[in-house]
């Protein structure tokens, strides 16, 4: 976490042994906290997630300080209809 956690850098390291890297992670445990919804209930366990940051933060969503995550709705118009 960098910025008073505002932005973070995440290494991912998937089955094949490849790295995925992301850095300046714009709201960073909000993001974290989607990507860590999106993969099995035993990665968040094994990287050690939720550490104290994220804790505070699941706390405030938790309270309605902060917004649940979640993605926005699709807007239709952002949806392409298929050509024939």
């Amino acid at each position: 976490r960098r910025f008073g956690g505002s932005a973070g850098d995440c290494v991912f390291t998937l089955r094949d042994g490849a790295k995925l890297e992301m850095r300046s992670l714009p709201q960073f445990d909000r993001n974290l906290k989607f990507i860590m919804d999106q993969l099995g209930d035993d990665v968040p366990e094994e990287s050690g997630y939720p550490d104290a940051p994220a804790r505070d933060f699941l706390q405030k969503v938790a309270s309605g300080e902060e917004p649940p995550v979640e993605l926005p709705p699709l807007e239709e118009s952002a949806v392409e209809s298929p050509t024939a």
